[in-house]
């Protein structure tokens, strides 16, 4: 049941935003996965192939920030690793980190868009504070 509800909150977002999502937990591992929409890199194809994100890709995001962060990151795109820019929203409850909300970042996301991503956002980290 938890995993459904999860999962419509990424599908709406993805609907609404023309954009793939995946809602990962903090050990980077996905719960929800859309449909691909638009390009496609290799950081998502392994998240959603390996249900995990490699150690080295999580290293990178580490030093971007992500782990600690209270808002949304913007992670530049690797063109020598095949990844595209991303936006990452953390996923908060009470300042505890229970996961992270992804979207690709190309074409770049508008201050509307974003501002639907941190609603969306806002309901997954309620739906896994709940868990």
């Amino acid at each position: 049941m938890f995993e459904e509800h999860l999962q419509v909150i990424a599908e709406q977002l993805a609907k609404t935003l023309r954009r793939s999502v995946i809602i990962d937990d903090t050990a980077l591992r996905p719960l929800a996965v859309t449909p691909q929409t638009g390009k496609l890199d290799r950081s998502r194809v392994e998240a959603v192939l390996q249900r995990r994100t490699s150690a080295r890709l999580r290293r990178k995001l580490a030093e971007h920030g992500v782990f600690s962060a209270r808002e949304p990151v913007s992670i530049p795109g690797d063109p020598q690793e095949g990844i595209l820019p991303r936006l990452c929203l953390p996923l908060l409850a009470e300042d505890q980190l229970l996961g992270f909300l992804w979207l690709i970042d190309k074409p770049v996301l508008t201050a509307r868009q974003t501002q639907l991503a941190r609603t969306a956002a806002a309901k997954a980290a309620d739906l896994l504070a709940q868990r």
